[in-house]
């Protein structure tokens, strides 16, 4: 019986220390899938900036005039 129970708490420290190392594991850094999001994420902000000053620019140049159809 003191066997079984050696072996549980065996087992119980093992379990801890497994979590304990993945928990330490995971402070170390972002993980690759991370910066790759990350540089995406950047990538879209940085092209919908150009995109809405292009906008704006575009809007801002006052439209050239209509000619009227007619007068020859």
């Amino acid at each position: 019986m003191a066997n079984m129970s050696s072996i549980s708490i065996n087992k119980r420290a093992d379990d801890q220390f497994k979590k304990l190392t993945r928990t330490e594991d995971g402070r170390k850094g972002p993980t690759e899938y991370e910066v790759r999001a990350d540089a995406i994420s950047a990538k879209i902000a940085r092209l919908k900036e150009l995109r809405l000053a292009r906008d704006a620019a575009v809007a801002a140049v006052a439209p050239p005039p209509v000619k009227k159809a007619g007068k020859a």
